[in-house]
This record gives structure tokens, C-alpha cells and sequence, in this order.
């Protein structure tokens, strides 16, 4: 069984790509690999169980990398779906990121993942004073490079562990909220809950908090994932990326439901 209550054979759905959820649906409809009739009701359990828990509605672009298991061109060309709108804002390429088992990593160096999508133009529950974006990192880097977002005033970033040790992020300002964390391995969360204060998390966890991080508007850059501008690259191997409205007392939730999807896609 899945955790949260949902089960993976539970509601059914056929290798035809027929199920009882519309959001579903439209996945199933752009992708173009060949998944198995279990994977596919995994992929529904989790956009179902968003929907349940009142998280769907509050995300705007979501990149579930690790959901589509494989290397081929297929499963490559799928993972860079934008899960809340499939079609839209589908990630782009630049100077050949590497796809894994699961994930996309950078090369420290030009390589990148381009959303397409930024938040002063298309956002719609990304806001000033309410936001969050995440990242799931499967390997452990130190480096003091964004794993997603931009480094243009006004700031989102997030970086899984910087030179000094600590989970770094920037969320609609300028100023660093950096948290104590043993490696870059996890789900990263970066969430502003108000004009001033900001919280990262961990798996789902709290690492730290700042209350006094004055929000300054939202970014005019486009995010991306595996850097953050022209000089700055991550290396990190990726496996999720979203940004949204804040989520407040539904991190753990959100976590639960990845790491469940990941494990039926053998990825984790």
C-alpha cells in the first residue's frame, strides 16, 4: 500500500492511459515512453492525493523528474513534462545537461534546464508574501552554486549545500537564509509565509527559520534548474523541481507523497 492511504492498484488504470482523474489524463496524453499499468495508477495516486490534501491547486509548475524511470530518449523527452500543465512550459535543454535513472545533473560549468516559466509574468499562486520552491538532490555536492532558481534581484534560489556546509536559499529578496544541514541529499524546500520571515525545510522537516527577510517582489528572471544565471551551475543530479504557493503545514504531506511515487518508480 502507499502511504497516505493510497493504494498502488487503487483506482485502476488501464495501459491505454485511461483513468479517473482529468490532470491524469492529460499526463498520460503527452506522455510518449511506455509505462506499466502500475506506475501509471502511481502516477495518478499522487496527483490525487495533491488534489486531496490541497496541493495541487497551490503549485504552478512541477517538474517530478524522478517519477519516470529509465535513460532512453523517450523517458528523457517525458521527465521534462510540467506535471500541472503538460504542454506547458516543458523543460528545455542547454548545452546538454546528463539524464540519469531518475534525475538530470548539470556539469558545474554551462549545462542547465530551462523552465521557461517566470514568476513576474506567469505565476499565479507564486506570489510576494506567499511562495515555496523545492528540489529533491540525490547526490551530495558542497559547492556554492543554485540548484534551482535565479540570482537576479529580486532572488529565488535554493542550493543544497554551500562552501561553508548549510542549505543556502533566497526566496523574493536579496537576503541568504542558510540552515545547517549534513549534506545536499534530499528534498530542499524554500517557503516564504509572510512579508518578512522565511523557512526552509528538509524531507519535510524544519532546518531554520528567518522572520526577519523583508520580501521585495517577485523575480523577473526565468528559473531555472541546475544554475541560476550565466557564471553559476549546480552538478547536483536533480530529481524534482516546483515552485508555488506556500505550503504551510503540508510539508511533510508533499514529501510523503514524492518519496512514495519515486519508490514505485524504482528511482529511490
Amino acid at each position: 500500500m502507499l502511504s497516505l492511504g493510497l493504494s498502488i492498484t487503487s483506482p485502476a488504470v488501464l495501459s491505454t492511459g485511461v483513468s479517473h482523474d482529468p490532470a491524469a489524463n492529460a499526463l498520460f496524453a503527452a506522455l510518449t515512453g511506455s509505462y506499466s499499468d502500475e506506475l501509471k495508477t502511481a502516477f495518478e495516486a499522487a496527483i490525487v492525493a495533491m488534489k486531496d490534501n490541497n496541493i495541487w491547486d497551490k503549485i504552478d509548475v512541477l517538474y517530478p523528474f524522478a517519477a519516470i524511470p529509465g535513460v532512453d530518449a523517450a523517458n528523457a523527452s517525458d521527465s521534462l513534462l510540467n506535471w500541472k500543465s503538460p504542454g506547458t512550459f516543458t523543460a528545455l535543454q542547454v548545452n546538454s545537461p546528463s539524464h540519469g535513472n531518475g534525475y538530470w545533473a548539470g556539469d558545474g560549468v554551462s549545462s542547465r534546464l530551462r523552465t521557461q516559466w517566470t514568476p513576474s509574468t506567469n505565476a499565479v499562486n507564486y506570489t510576494t508574501n506567499l511562495a515555496s520552491a523545492a528540489c529533491w538532490i540525490k547526490n551530495d555536492v558542497t559547492l556554492n552554486a543554485p540548484d534551482i532558481g535565479n540570482v537576479i534581484l529580486p532572488r529565488l534560489n535554493i542550493t543544497g549545500r554551500y562552501g561553508a556546509g548549510g542549505a543556502l536559499t533566497q526566496i523574493n529578496n536579496g537576503t541568504n537564509v542558510i540552515t545547517a544541514t549534513a549534506n545536499s541529499i534530499g528534498l530542499l524546500m524554500a517557503q516564504r509565509i509572510s512579508a518578512s520571515e522565511v523557512v526552509n525545510f528538509k524531507n519535510g522537516v524544519e532546518l531554520g527559520r528567518n522572520a526577519a527577510t523583508a520580501a521585495t517582489g517577485v523575480p523577473t528572471q526565468e528559473q531555472w534548474i541546475l544554475g541560476g544565471n550565466a557564471s553559476q551551475f549546480s552538478p547536483r543530479q536533480i530529481m524534482l523541481a516546483w515552485w508555488g504557493d506556500a505550503l504551510i503545514g503540508k510539508e511533510a504531506t508533499l514529501y510523503s507523497i514524492f518519496q512514495t511515487l519515486f519508490t514505485a518508480a524504482g528511482t529511490i
